[in-house]
């Protein structure tokens, strides 16, 4: 038998062993996977909201490339009832064989939506995610529970950002202003 066959021949053997081992690693659960439950109101007023939507989003990552195919969302949503009160039950899937990122977004017609991205790591945010008004988003080393949340009614925000010096963010300001008159607007 020559060296190369012998080579052949052990790594022939060796794959069931090495490839079990590699696709347990590969095989990750899904980070955080619920069940979630909790209740959304106002920041201002501790009022209930109803028929607010609570969105979870777990993008799995299984290519370690940035671009590409090997990216998929897998998601996870709920409303609330007339108390606020939503629960989202457990999602059994795995997570992506290289990392998976988890956000969870609260919202509701009138009101500035919560981002919660849920990083074990505790990386902080890039600044222009900080600033942007129209979103309160921040990190958390893992949710909350119970996944209790208030939103800050948009209205106040809007008004100082119609005031702000950036272009940009004036032209959000009234577009946003006209998606919250709709919302307001009593039907006929």
């Amino acid at each position: 038998m020559t060296k190369t066959a012998a080579i052949l021949a052990w790594f022939i053997l060796a794959i069931p062993s090495l490839a079990q081992a590699d696709l347990m690693a590969m095989l990750r659960p899904l980070p955080f996977p619920g069940p979630y439950h909790g209740q959304v109101a106002d920041a201002e007023t501790g009022v209930p909201l109803a028929n607010a939507t609570i969105k979870i989003k777990w993008t799995r990552h299984d290519t370690p490339l940035p671009d590409g195919s090997g990216h998929r969302a897998i998601t996870a949503s709920a409303r609330t009832d007339q108390q606020g009160a939503f629960n989202v039950p457990k999602l059994e899937t795995r997570g992506g064989l290289f990392s998976t990122r988890v956000a969870i977004s609260i919202s509701a017609a009138g009101y500035i939506t919560r981002v919660l991205v849920i990083d074990p790591n505790n990386a902080p945010l890039p600044q222009q995610t900080v600033d942007w008004p129209f979103r309160d988003t921040s990190v958390h080393i893992s949710p909350p529970e119970p996944l209790d949340v208030k939103l800050k009614p948009a209205l106040p925000v809007i008004l100082k950002a119609l005031q702000s010096k950036e272009p940009f963010v004036r032209k959000i300001a009234e577009e946003e202003l006209l998606r919250l008159k709709k919302n307001i607007q009593p039907s006929l």
